[in-house]
């Protein structure tokens, strides 16, 4: 059009009951619509006007709003500090705060700080976006801030913000990795642990979740395949796939002892295709299922089970003194290969036959601590550590 003095854009939500949404000057060519409603569908049409009237409407367009859920924590960690509620006490925007505080190193008076540490932990979904919301403020110490940071594996954090008003209703926000799924931690630390800084500075936390925002237009990734389970150890299953999709963020690997009820237990990246289960039970019977993920949801699942870890080895101790010398007695049961390796403290003692007890004389008098751990001398399993003190 070259000779229009403006248009006029019109919204629809069933592409019969239009209604004129914003009047455009000429040569104006986008226009952001805000305030929508999340996950629903919107039709337009364009009209261009001049000081003759106005032309046909255009083509008509629909879109669909991006959908979003807001995560609150499922679990916290109470690391150092004090606290008053708990993290049920952040579900809602309602001035009723989760209240940590910080408490005293203590020590030569001269070197004393105060400190704080607290976890949150949340079990999300994908999204593409993915964005932290916290309502929170701190006494009025001019002392210390409090520094967030996120983790996806509860060792490794990263910075989010630094929150330092003491005004009430102050929220902050901060968008996270849009990878990131399942199980994310948030922790929440004081900034400051410089000797002589002693005051006693508080965290106001009145709400705090994860909202993520699906892309209902979007189409989720293919489902990966060929899931194979590969028993390593009596706590360790190997689990690897084929990936099938180009474009998921990464895949969540799920459990379960029924094929019916199943927890996530991790995460991996895109493109990643293994995954070690360390955390099942000896001479136990699991199934497991992966999905890949991206903006658009989840794709379908590939499962595969049951498998079943191997036994492990069970070993007691037993110390005690003949004639004042320290000697402990083992025993164990559940290894299968023909000889077994004996360490104390880290260090392989000896390497006997697998016949279920070994008497080591140590010798000293006194007292002592040690730690025992039988290992198959074939490289395959090993028992719990068990130790005695004398």
């Amino acid at each position: 059009v070259l000779d229009e003095s403006g248009y006029r854009l019109e919204r629809a939500e069933d592409e019969i009951n239009w209604n004129v949404i914003v009047d455009l000057s000429d040569n104006i060519t986008s226009y952001n619509d805000n305030g929508l409603i999340a996950g629903n569908t919107y039709y337009y049409q364009l009209f261009a006007v001049n000081t003759s009237g106005e032309s046909g409407p255009s083509n008509i367009v629909f879109t669909t709003t991006l959908n979003y859920e807001d995560h609150h924590a499922v679990l916290e960690t109470y690391i150092s500090g004090t606290v008053s509620g708990n993290y049920t006490s952040t579900f809602v925007d309602d001035e009723s705060e989760q209240i940590l505080t910080e408490i005293s190193s203590g020590g030569k008076p001269k070197n004393r700080y105060s400190y704080l540490e607290h976890v949150w932990e949340f079990n999300i979904s994908s999204g593409v976006v993915v964005t932290l919301y916290t309502n929170a403020y701190t006494s009025n110490s001019t002392e210390d801030d409090f520094v967030f940071q996120y983790s996806t594996d509860g060792n490794t954090f990263t910075d989010v913000f630094i929150l330092s008003s003491t005004l009430p209703g102050n929220w902050e926000t901060w968008e996270l990795p849009i990878t990131i799924s399942g199980t994310v931690y948030i922790k929440v630390s004081d900034s400051d642990r410089t000797a002589g800084n002693q005051t006693l500075d508080s965290l106001f936390v009145d709400e705090i979740f994860i909202r993520t925002e699906t892309d209902v237009n979007g189409i989720p990734p293919t489902a990966p395949a060929d899931l194979i389970l590969t028993p390593v150890a009596p706590g360790q299953i190997s689990l690897s796939w084929s990936d099938n999709s180009t474009d998921e963020y990464g895949f969540d690997i799920s459990r379960s002892v029924d094929s019916v009820s199943w927890t996530v237990i991790g995460t991996v990246a895109q493109n990643i295709t293994t995954y070690n289960d360390t955390s099942a039970t000896p001479d136990s019977t699991y199934f497991y299922q992966v999905k890949a993920y991206n903006g658009a949801g989840m794709s379908d699942s590939i499962i595969a089970g049951p498998v079943t870890t191997p036994i492990g080895i069970i070993l007691s101790a037993n110390g005690y003194k003949l004639k004042g010398k320290q000697h402990t007695d083992l025993s164990w049961s559940g290894a299968q290969s023909t000889t077994v390796d004996i360490y104390r403290d880290g260090i392989l003692l000896t390497t006997i036959g697998n016949n279920f007890t070994y008497t080591d004389a140590i010798g000293l008098k006194g007292g002592g601590s040690y730690t025992y751990e039988i290992c198959e001398s074939d490289g395959g399993n090993c028992s719990n550590a068990v130790s005695v003190v004398f």
